[in-house]
């Protein structure tokens, strides 16, 4: 039994997807608080702890669990996270990092380490044959985002294992939640509010790379990069807001009619 903290909705359904696929038995936490009381009240053999979220983050989570279990493997995922992110996160317990978007293959080589879930292996994906790879490159820096993809279908297919239903799920969610938290950076940025500003960009980057969105996924990499140290603007956001839409529009095609 694993526990997974997540609190979009859209990374808790894929990540969901990948503990059913994979046979995980998995609970979820909404935020870092409702993670501690379940690690409090359940034995689980794995903690799936996102970092970046409200009411209690994956840090604090972690640094509370750990006054109380000090054995159980808490892999936190995150989407790039920074490199003082990451050493806040092992200074708060961390055992080991899972990039988000969730590739399969990739998950469970990691996860394996820790845990070996009886028949885990039935119902896996099969080999990416090299793909994974190319997915990770969604993280490394071209030259000029105007040359990456709007939409990639073959990342989407892959990180959603060619489920419709899922897809429709997910882009469905992402098209009414992501102008919402679009529209709360703009409001962080006028309020001076770095750090929900920053956790914002994080989360429409995060959620832009689960359905394939790999321009805006790059763009709000380099946003969330300025929110860390204050120097995003209103320009930027703009900017962001146009690549928001432009990835809403090339995804409504893909809304499989049932």
């Amino acid at each position: 039994k694993v526990l997974l903290v997540e609190d979009n909705e859209l990374n808790q359904d894929l990540a969901l997807a990948f503990c059913k696929r994979t046979n995980l038995n998995a609970d979820l936490a909404e935020n870092g608080k409702e993670a501690v009381e379940l690690a409090k009240n359940n034995d689980y053999e794995l903690i799936l702890m996102d970092l970046q979220m409200p009411v209690m983050d994956g840090f604090e989570a972690t640094r509370q669990i750990r006054e109380f279990d000090t054995q159980v493997p808490i892999i936190a995922m995150s989407a790039n996270v920074f490199a003082d992110a990451k050493q806040r996160a092992r200074d708060a317990g961390v055992t080991d990092f899972l990039d988000k978007p969730i590739i399969i293959d990739k998950a469970t080589s990691l996860i394996i380490k820790y845990i070996v879930p009886e028949v885990m292996v039935e119902g896996k994906a099969a080999p990416l044959d090299g793909q994974a790879e190319k997915l990770e490159d969604l993280t490394s820096k071209p030259n000029c985002t105007d040359s990456i993809r709007v939409f990639s279908r073959q990342q989407f297919e892959q990180l959603t294992h060619y489920d419709s239903e899922l897809q429709n799920k997910l882009i469905g969610k992402f098209h009414s939640g992501a102008p919402s938290i679009m529209v709360d950076a703009f409001d962080n940025l006028v309020q001076n509010d770095w750090i929900t500003l920053e956790r914002n960009l994080h989360t429409l980057k995060s959620i832009a790379a689960s359905i394939g969105g790999l321009r805006l996924a790059d763009l709000m990499g380099e946003l969330e990069g300025k929110a860390h140290n204050s120097l995003c603007d209103e320009r930027d956001l703009r900017e962001g807001e146009a690549r928001l839409v432009e990835l809403i529009a090339a995804t409504e095609s893909e809304i499989v009619k049932s």
